[in-house]
């Protein structure tokens, strides 16, 4: 990381992770002998909000979905359906359906 005075490299000389589990502290100091500073990385959680119900989906679950959802219009493109068409029906945009169809998403 650069040292946010001098714009120099620093080195990492402490890492603590706090009590609640999901910020960690960093004490750097700089290559220039600048003041030592403190950084804090805040860890996020992978859930994301579930479309059709009110509670938390855990990442791998939705990861699963979308997986399935890819497969789903990959095979309707394979029966010579129009992108627009699919993505229409799965409620997805016709360009995340090129994507797909083209293997990037």
């Amino acid at each position: 990381m650069k040292c946010p005075r001098c714009a120099a490299w620093s080195r990492v000389l402490e890492t603590r992770s706090q009590d609640d589990g999901f910020t960690i502290r960093r004490r750097h100091e700089c290559a220039n002998g600048c003041e030592p500073f403190h950084t804090v990385q805040m860890i996020e959680a992978h859930f994301t909000a579930a479309a059709d119900a009110g509670r938390l989906e855990p990442w791998p679950r939705r990861r699963a979905r979308i997986a399935a959802r890819n497969a789903r219009v990959r095979r309707e493109l394979a029966k010579g359906r129009q992108g627009i068409h699919v993505a229409a029906e799965e409620g997805i945009s016709p360009s995340l359906v090129s994507l797909i169809a083209k293997g990037r998403a």
